[in-house]
């Protein structure tokens, strides 16, 4: 269709009749502009949509054993999946055995990030691949703007890294700062992550996520390149009304704190926390502190909270049988009415409720429910 692509060159194959040259020297250049990937893809290949132009090109020249190579390319209008990403310039060579990244830009509206560094791949005047390679990547002072991207989020985010070392044992430092975050269902003011990379791990101290309202999360943890890892998050008197489901709500109030800690390896966590709701008033009245306790071990997480009334619950995320009992006493009914969308409606309830069984399975699940009391306002 559009697409160009032109190709031309040489090589050095024979020193004499018969007689393959030792060095075969090349050169070779391939120039592309206007290059679509429906035009080559799309009926090849099944995959995510993907638009856009590409262009620039390729020189190739030196020994067979010592190649030397540059490229320069320019990718104009990249769309995936409907995800605008923008365009994408790049420079690189390739130089006894070394990748070499001049530059690396990613341009979309206000979005600026650009990317420099080198890889060693092979070995010095062979096709030996380097079993451990030494590498760089700095990435500074670079800024995104998500909206440039989707309309379903917005904010800025500023990232500085600085790594380097071999593949398999890298050092450096990851920074990230997020600014004016809207993620659609929450809002962040502003969140801080700071990592260092080093001694087969990253850790990350601190993470300061600011909250609406003046609330705030601290954290702090550590992932090994062995897939274990640990963390602990805590926030004292977050206002609840920083939650946006909650300050739509317009009629709740009051504070939370929160303690979670975590260890163990990715594919088999433990993480247990508590967290605490004081100060809760609704429709302007005052109503008792929640707490809540939970544990998440050997594949089975619990639940325990207590307010007015006692709630206790179990998953087992393996065979996804699952126990509830919740026990009342004159539990107040406008908090829970209040964050199901309704606040006109109240009221108060004593009783019992145990349901057990196995989740996606209709059949396998029992319920007995014991209603003392019940009093519905509106």
């Amino acid at each position: 269709r559009g697409s160009s692509v032109k190709a031309d060159g040489d090589i050095h194959l024979f020193a004499a009749p018969f007689e393959l040259h030792p060095d075969m020297p090349l050169n070779a250049r391939i120039d592309f502009s206007n290059v679509e990937y429906n035009d080559f893809f799309t009926h090849a290949f099944s995959g995510p949509a993907i638009q856009g132009l590409l262009g620039g090109e390729v020189v190739v020249s030196g020994k067979l054993r010592s190649l030397k190579a540059s490229a320069a390319v320019l990718a104009k209008g990249i769309e995936v999946e409907q995800i605008r990403l923008g365009d994408l310039a790049g420079k690189a060579r390739f130089l006894d055995g070394k990748l070499l990244l001049d530059s690396l830009r990613l341009t979309n509206n206000r979005t600026d990030l650009e990317a420099r560094g080198e890889i060693s791949l092979l070995r010095k005047d062979t096709w030996q691949t380097v079993e451990n390679p030494v590498f760089k990547l700095d990435l500074a002072d670079g800024h995104v703007f998500l909206e440039d991207f989707t309309k379903d989020i917005a904010g800025e985010l500023i990232i500085d890294t600085d790594l380097a070392g071999q593949f398999k044992a890298p050092r450096g430092r990851l920074a990230l700062k997020g600014q004016d975050i809207d993620l659609g269902v929450q809002q962040i003011e502003m969140f801080i992550v700071n990592m260092q990379v080093g001694d087969k791990a990253i850790t990350i101290e601190p993470l300061d996520i600011k909250m609406p309202k003046g609330g705030s999360i601290k954290g702090e943890g550590r992932v090994g390149f062995d897939r274990s890892f640990e963390f602990q998050l805590q926030s004292r008197g977050l206002p609840i009304d920083s939650i946006d489901r909650v300050r739509e709500l317009k009629q709740v109030a009051g504070q939370l704190d929160i303690d979670i800690q975590g260890s163990g390896l990715i594919h088999r966590p433990e993480i247990s926390g508590k967290m605490k709701w004081r100060g809760i008033r609704v429709k302007n009245e005052e109503i008792d502190d929640l707490h809540v306790k939970f544990n998440l071990k050997d594949n089975r997480i619990s639940l325990e909270g207590k307010q007015t009334f006692d709630l206790s619950a179990e998953y087992d995320l393996s065979s996804k049988a699952f126990s509830v009992d919740l026990t009342m006493n004159n539990t107040r009914l406008e908090p829970w009415y209040a964050v199901a969308g309704q606040p006109e409606l109240g009221g108060q309830i004593s009783g019992s409720i145990r349901t057990e069984g196995y989740a996606g399975d209709l059949e396998r699940i029992r319920a007995t429910i014991d209603v003392q009391n019940l009093d519905l306002e509106y």
